[in-house]
């Protein structure tokens, strides 16, 4: 063998400075204190400090719950409840902020030869569809479904 594998691929810091972790990875050291100087530190610091990291992405990621959340982590792995007590809409997520007529999704359908489908869907088409599978809601906010963490799992 003419050299040795390196099983840990490692970006570059022009990769890691345009990573979107790197921005919570930074926000967490800015709140937590937990400092790096490389990617594979920023992952042990979230590895060591678990509770701390995960802390960090809910707060840096804006989620909302109109229940709060006991603490972080209950439980060990396999078993973890992570933000036991939180319910959050990933639906109320999903389309907060969004604008209405910016395109929340596009597709493209080869057919025969050389024609081509082209379908998109605009954030404001894309809440009425929703909307219709559940037509007790009034806004995305009030969709009864919500993310939890069932007792037991993970």
């Amino acid at each position: 063998m003419a050299g040795q594998l390196n099983p840990t691929p490692t970006p570059n810091a022009t990769d890691t400075a345009l990573a979107g972790g790197t921005d919570i990875a930074e926000f967490g050291a800015r709140t937590y204190g937990y400092r790096a100087s490389s990617y594979l530190d920023l992952w042990q610091c979230a590895v060591a400090r678990l509770d701390d990291h995960r802390q960090a992405v809910w707060t840096f990621s804006g989620v909302q719950s109109p229940s709060p959340h006991w603490a972080t982590r209950a439980g060990v792995i396999p078993h973890v409840r992570w933000f036991d007590g939180a319910h959050v809409s990933y639906v109320a997520h999903l389309f907060a902020g969004r604008h209405a007529d910016a395109a929340a999704s596009f597709d493209v359908q080869e057919c025969a030869g050389s024609q081509r489908q082209a379908r998109h869907l605009t954030w404001a088409q894309l809440r009425a569809e929703a909307q219709a599978l559940n037509p007790q809601a009034k806004s995305p906010s009030k969709f009864s479904a919500t993310i939890t963490s069932p007792r037991g799992t993970s």
